[in-house]
């Protein structure tokens, strides 16, 4: 997805950036200046150039507080799976920036709060994983939009209500 130098430079800063938020955690101990996220195997990024995207995978990493907020800064996000962790509050609605995402997995965290209704700008998601979390309310009638969904897994939460009329 990045092979222009500010593209590259970008992305770097971006994932640095994340990086701090999550207070450096040992599994990202190879993130590190100077070296390119995609070709040295940075802990958890995936990149393709067919489909241009990056993935984020920082699924049972022990990461904990609240979702980071510098992941929306991430160019070129496709995936971002922060799965089997010890995230808590809500879920951010700034994440709604991320328009490009196929996959959103916040699933086995102690999330907790309403469903952003913001979240329905996310339309090219295929698979939205916010299960076993404390999520509660109904799920917001703007996600009927998100019609390309193949997987949505809701489980093992306070939701109430059916899903949205189509």
């Amino acid at each position: 997805p990045c092979t222009l130098l500010p593209c590259l430079a970008a992305l770097l800063t971006s994932l640095l950036d994340l990086k701090a938020e999550l207070g450096n955690p040992p599994a990202l101990q190879n993130w590190a200046t100077g070296s390119d996220p995609c070709t040295t195997g940075w802990a958890g990024v995936s990149c393709s150039s067919a489909p241009p995207g990056v993935g984020l995978s920082l699924g049972f990493m022990s990461l904990s507080g609240p979702l980071p907020l510098t992941v929306a800064a991430v160019p070129d996000l496709t995936s971002l799976v922060l799965q089997h962790n010890a995230f808590t509050g809500t879920a951010p609605p700034g994440y709604s920036s991320l328009t490009g995402l196929r996959v959103l997995s916040l699933a086995h965290n102690q999330l907790n709060g309403g469903l952003p209704p913001s979240y329905s700008t996310l339309t090219a998601l295929t698979e939205l994983w916010l299960n076993h979390n404390a999520f509660t309310g109904p799920l917001p009638p703007a996600y009927a939009s998100l019609t390309g969904i193949q997987q949505l897994h809701l489980s093992t939460n306070q939701l109430t209500g059916g899903p949205p009329p189509s």
